[in-house]
């Protein structure tokens, strides 16, 4: 139905940005410095698509005022 197919960060006054998107197993399966491209549910974009499960991210930015950020939080995958 084209909703819901990636998963991506958005914001404003972003400067430096880079994410990163692991299994359980703490294996990497994304990692991207481009805030506007989205993870598609496959292992670092190579097709092999993951299974539904819960994927932990982790984000870090600096904003205009040169500010540091670090948020974390998880993404399940669904199919």
């Amino acid at each position: 139905d084209g909703k819901n197919d990636g998963f991506f960060g958005s914001g404003y006054g972003i400067t430096d940005y880079q994410i990163w998107i692991f299994d359980r197993w703490g294996n990497l399966v994304f990692t991207s410095t481009d805030i506007n491209k989205e993870w598609d549910g496959t292992v670092l974009g190579l097709g092999d698509v993951v299974q539904n499960d819960v994927y932990v991210w982790k984000v870090m930015l600096s904003d205009i005022f040169y500010k540091k950020h670090k948020y974390m939080g998880h993404v399940t995958v669904i199919k």
